[in-house]
């Protein structure tokens, strides 16, 4: 009887802390989406190079200035964004998708790595629960959540897959996209 009382308070403990993960996570999309990243009309001006046939921020002007600095990866994203609905929100809210299911994934891979400890999942939602600053990244239009959405991604892959062919492949192209989409420091 005492071992199903710990498991019930351990569940509510969960459950708490899933939902105070849900509601910092709003909260920081909603601060970071009031506000602009400052490469954010970069990013977006490339995008719209990109839909025009030219990778540059500077796609309108008469002498072509390519982009040297960023990789394509994330205006890529942005002009498949915009090439369904062009808009800043819906991007915005495709990469709040991104992060939580970012949260999703590692909260599987702590489960996995962690089986029979919920010390483990429970020091995990309380560190997620707290960190506003990647959830912060998913309301501006910058590269972060997608490089982070690809890093987990391949890591939930790695650790929780069997190695096959088909799983070296996938792990290849996300490890490639990622590549592609990682900020520029």
């Amino acid at each position: 009887m005492k071992d199903i009382s710990k498991l019930i308070i351990s569940n509510k403990i969960i459950l708490i802390l899933v939902v105070i993960n849900l509601c910092s996570s709003f909260a920081s999309f909603y601060i970071a989406f009031k506000s602009h990243f400052p490469d954010s009309l970069t990013y977006w001006l490339m995008a719209e190079g990109i839909m025009n046939g030219r990778f540059s921020s500077w796609y309108f002007l008469d002498t072509f200035y390519p982009e040297t600095i960023r990789t394509p990866g994330y205006p890529l994203f942005l002009a498949l964004c915009r090439s369904i609905i062009d808009s800043e929100v819906f991007v915005k809210i495709i990469q709040f998708s991104l992060y939580l299911f970012s949260l999703l994934l590692a909260l599987k891979l702590v489960m996995f790595l962690c089986k029979s400890n919920k010390t483990n999942l429970i020091l995990f939602l309380i560190l997620t629960g707290i960190n506003i600053q990647i959830p912060f990244y998913s309301g501006y239009l910058s590269s972060e959540i997608t490089s982070i959405f690809l890093t987990i991604l391949f890591t939930y892959i790695l650790i929780t897959k069997k190695q096959n062919s088909l799983n070296a492949i996938f792990l290849g192209l996300v490890g490639g996209l990622l590549f592609l989409m990682r900020p520029a420091f």
